[in-house]
């Protein structure tokens, strides 16, 4: 249930909604329905496609956590550096490098570049297979050894299908016993840092795949038309529904 009122809140299924109803208070002669419903499709469209607004909510959940510091996520003789699933796609003719998602594979992308720089770490992959071929954590562990991460450094944990299940299992597999870095995309650090938390971990977040990447000398916000908008605000509005439902059980 909560996956389809989720999956009815995307902003373009909010969109064509509007313009359903618009066309049947037409066809029906509802001469005022028919006004409030364009008007307010015109609106959600620019909100959601031209305005900055869906730049400015995903850049407040990005900000929630800084670039993770080299030296907190050091400093254990073990450390764990888990990266959280994003996706891929089963193509056997390329390298699992280029069958990962474009989030999963930023995230792996970070997740080696702290493994370089705290020895003795291991990059523990999570995630299950939605399609029941190979799961993501195996797809992110191989990808690893295509990068040169030894396979003695790769951790699997490969049966998680979402964030509240991936908190869990490592949990249950690994317990409290090794210091923990998070690497997963930056908009999604705040809940995913939540779910962790709830099963008594305390890992040390290191957000990557930023939308917002910050120029000084240029404004982060702006009025273009751009399909990226409402990627972002379909994200935002996911993550913020799932920060709800994470409230309502505590």
């Amino acid at each position: 249930m909560y996956r389809f009122f989720n999956d009815m809140l995307h902003p373009l299924v909010i969109l064509w909604l509007l313009i359903i109803v618009c066309l049947v208070a037409r066809r029906f002669g509802k001469k005022r329905l028919f006004q409030i419903c364009l008007y307010t499709a015109a609106i959600w469209f620019f909100v959601i496609s031209i305005s900055p607004v869906p730049q400015w909510l995903i850049h407040r959940l990005e900000d929630t956590y800084p670039v993770v510091d080299i030296a907190e996520a050091g400093g254990a003789p073990d450390v764990h550096i888990l990266v959280m699933g994003a996706g891929h796609a089963y193509a056997p003719g390329l390298p699992h490098l280029n069958q990962l998602s474009d989030p999963a594979r930023a995230r792996l992308n970070e997740a080696i570049r702290l493994h370089r720089l705290l020895p003795g770490s291991r990059i523990v992959c999570s995630g299950y297979s939605a399609s029941g071929r190979i799961p993501q954590a195996e797809m992110l562990a191989k990808a690893a050894l295509e990068l040169g991460v030894a396979p003695a450094d790769t951790l699997m944990v490969p049966t998680p299908a979402n964030s509240a299940e991936e908190a869990k299992d490592y949990s249950r597999r690994f317990g409290k016993q090794h210091k923990l870095v998070l690497v997963t995309s930056a908009f999604h650090m705040r809940r995913a840092m939540k779910y962790f938390e709830r099963e008594g971990l305390a890992p040390v977040a290191a957000p990557t795949d930023h939308y917002i990447k910050r120029d000084p000398q240029k404004n982060a916000y702006d009025f273009w038309p751009s399909s990226a908008k409402i990627h972002m605000m379909a994200l935002v509005i996911h993550e913020y529904g799932g920060l709800a439902k994470l409230a309502l059980t505590k």
